[in-house]
């Protein structure tokens, strides 16, 4: 018996991630695929300083900056391969 297994549509954004402009930005959603963590996951990473602090555009509006998130994807290989 075979399973289903619920996938969502993923954005242009994470996608396209490596054509994306440095100046770019993309929210939590994008940031989670990237990192392949929950949302939870995702705001202790910026707590601790692993990721850049997000842009709050108002309230419920958080954005990234896709240079500085590289930059820190890049941190975070060179880390690991340590």
């Amino acid at each position: 018996m075979s399973r289903k297994i619920a996938t969502q549509e993923v954005s242009p954004a994470t996608r396209n991630f490596d054509q994306l402009p440095d100046s770019a930005q993309i929210g939590p959603r994008d940031m989670c695929a990237l990192l392949s963590c929950s949302n939870e996951t995702l705001k202790r990473r910026w707590k601790a300083g692993v990721i850049p602090l997000p842009i709050r555009h108002s309230h419920s509006m958080l954005r990234w900056n896709v240079g500085e998130v590289r930059s820190a994807l890049a941190k975070m290989a060179q880390a690991r391969a340590v």
